[in-house]
């Protein structure tokens, strides 16, 4: 299930290239890869990624947003890899003044969400992933 931070207007960047532009953000270098269950290199996978800024905002929360960042578009290789550049993930809160702020107080629990970068990864005869 898609979040209700995800948008469908990330651009796609070439390997290596940078999806933040958050000067604030530590630099993250990402190197990843997709396999099927068998562990074989999965080429052309479609990956959406998208995580906050280093102050734990969306780009979609920011009054003054004028492009997506913080987000982008990539495939896979012939060896299943990909690779980009973002900031390393923040935690953040969730809204907790209204009735989630209720349940969390009688879970005894926090608002924080712990530091994360969302995926989700498309290929044709394949179900869609979503983290």
């Amino acid at each position: 299930m898609l979040g209700p931070f995800h948008t469908h207007d990330a651009v796609h960047i070439a390997p290596g290239g940078s999806l933040s532009h958050d000067a604030d953000g530590e630099p993250l270098l990402c190197l990843c890869s997709v396999h099927d269950v068998s562990g074989a290199a999965l080429s052309g996978v479609t990956v959406d990624v998208w995580e906050t800024d280093s102050h734990g905002f969306y780009d979609v929360q920011l009054p003054n947003r004028t492009e997506p960042d913080g987000r982008a578009v990539l495939r896979s290789d012939a060896d299943g890899a990909f690779w980009y550049q973002a900031i390393v993930p923040v935690e953040y809160p969730i809204p907790h003044d209204g009735p989630v702020g209720k349940l969390l107080g009688h879970l005894g629990r926090h608002c924080y969400r712990p530091a994360h970068m969302h995926f989700k990864f498309e290929k044709a005869g394949y179900d869609s992933l979503i983290t």
